[in-house]
This record gives structure tokens, sequence and C-alpha cells, in this order.
């Protein structure tokens, strides 16, 4: 039998093209591929040619995310599949007034990204992913019928 994680990563693979889809399961895996807390401080804001933007809320945060690029390439890599993101633009932006601001301040936040094993992969139970793949389809779902109206 097939581990789904295989299956999701050849879904993947044919839709290497969809824009839509693969962005939106990027944002729905974004905290598994950097952490609960450090995705709560940041947006996925836009995937472009193998570009993916990712608005940070904090400056000191910032720059550490931006000194991780390659490693978070990677993870990616490992969680996704390859040539889906090359590169990260890390950008300054603010958070909007309704989203709750996380309880880490500034240098807990740039403590908690230097000592996060960003290389090393989480393992997600199968069940898990296949719960996320499910969101990320609705959502691309919900992104296209949105784009055709």
């Amino acid at each position: 039998m097939t581990p789904i994680h295989e299956i999701i990563k050849k879904i993947i693979s044919d839709n290497i093209s969809n824009k839509k889809f693969l962005f939106s399961y990027i944002q729905v895996m974004w905290k598994y591929i950097i952490g609960e807390k450090i995705a709560s401080e940041t947006k996925v804001s836009d995937l472009n040619e193998k570009e993916l933007v990712v608005v940070v809320y904090d400056d000191e945060l910032l720059k550490v995310l931006s000194k991780l690029n390659f490693e978070i390439v990677q993870k990616i890599e490992g969680i996704l599949g390859k040539d889906i993101v090359k590169n990260i633009i890390f950008k300054r932006g603010k958070r909007k007034s309704n989203v709750k601001k996380g309880s880490m301040n500034r240098q807990e936040r740039a403590e908690k990204v230097e000592a996060e094993p960003i290389i090393q992969s989480e393992f997600i139970k199968d069940d898990e992913l296949r719960q996320l793949f499910n969101k990320a389809y609705a959502q691309y779902m919900k992104i296209t019928k949105l784009s055709e109206d």
C-alpha cells in the first residue's frame, strides 16, 4: 500500500503548473514548514515563478528568516517536493488589526527561530496529512470559483 504522503507528492507533481493549487497547499502547510509560532508571525502572500513571497510582521524575525532562506526552501522541498519553490522573498508587512498578535515579544521570536530546527521536517501522520490536503483542495476550489465569477 502506498503511503498518503507519496500519493500527495504525486498529485502535487501532476499539478506543478497549477499556481493556485500549489499556493493553497503551501498556505495550509506553512505552519508545518516553519513552525506554528513563527507561522503566526508571518503570512504566505504569493507564489510567482517558483518564488514564494512571505510577509513578516516583525523586523527582527524578518532578519532571521531571511538568513534561513535556503534551509526553509529545503524544508519545503522535503515536505512538498522539489521544483515548487526555489526562493523565498521575506518582506516586512503590517498585521491586520483584526488579527491577534502572538504572545512572543521580539527577542523571544528571534530566539525561537534560531533555536527551532527548521531544516528537520516534522512528521505528519497520514490522517492529518489527508485532512490538510482536503483543506488545501477546498481552499483551491474556493479561489478558482471566485476567479471565475
